[in-house]
């Protein structure tokens, strides 16, 4: 699946495990502009809703945060 795939597909977002972007960066402790940033270079995946809102998945937030900590990226 392509991340424009990704982005075009509705998810469910009454599951718990969907976060906006400002509670992902809250969760990851980094600005929303910094996850904007990976999620326009594919580096973290996000949905978008059809009102336009990003979603990001707990998992995904989970391994992003492993990994831009794991690089040394403050």
């Amino acid at each position: 699946m392509t991340r424009q795939e990704s982005i075009s597909q509705p998810i469910p977002m009454t599951e718990p495990q969907w976060h906006s972007l400002t509670d992902a960066a809250s969760i990851v402790g980094v600005t929303r502009q910094t996850l904007g940033k990976y999620v326009q270079t594919g580096q973290l995946q996000a949905a978008k809703q059809p009102n336009g809102k990003w979603r990001v998945n707990q998992k995904a937030i989970e391994e992003f945060s492993a990994w831009y900590f794991g690089q040394g990226e403050t």
